[in-house]
């Protein structure tokens, strides 16, 4: 339930709060502001070359040129790296700002599934009834914001 305000010309007339409501009713506000703040925060990377590991992680890593299944890179302690890594030379070679437009899209989308997933936790019985669930949307959003 939200809190309401009242208005200070008509003192028994409650209002809600507008930036709550519109916070709240959204679907899209959320996830918009998501991919805006990765894109401020990355979107000037597009032009960086290689950077410190991925010399060796990508440059010299012959087992990413050829492309298979993902459980055939098993084994190595990244296999998911390794199976990306692969699917981002199979299509882009040594391109950087693909391979950077490609780890900004998984970026948001780990934001994404992360908002997702403490909108879910909300839905639970323990913090449905909780206090905090009141600022459900903001605390998925910042809480989203973190893995940006």
């Amino acid at each position: 339930m939200q809190k309401k305000y009242l208005n200070p010309n008509q003192s028994d007339t409650p209002i809600r709060n507008p930036l709550a409501t519109r916070w709240e009713q959204s679907a899209w506000l959320g996830p918009l502001m998501i991919v805006l703040a990765a894109l401020v925060v990355y979107i000037s990377t597009l032009s960086y070359s290689f950077q410190f590991d991925d010399v060796q992680q990508i440059l010299e890593n012959k087992r990413i040129r050829t492309l298979k299944p993902w459980w055939e890179y098993k084994g190595n302690r990244r296999t998911f790296f390794m199976f990306i890594s692969a699917l981002n030379y199979h299509f882009f070679e040594y391109k950087v700002a693909y391979w950077r437009v490609f780890n900004i899209a998984v970026h948001i989308g780990n934001a994404l599934l992360v908002r997702w997933l403490v909108l879910l936790m909300f839905s639970t019985p323990v913090l449905k009834e909780s206090p905090l669930s009141k600022s459900k949307a903001a605390i998925a959003l910042f809480t989203a914001l973190l893995f940006t």
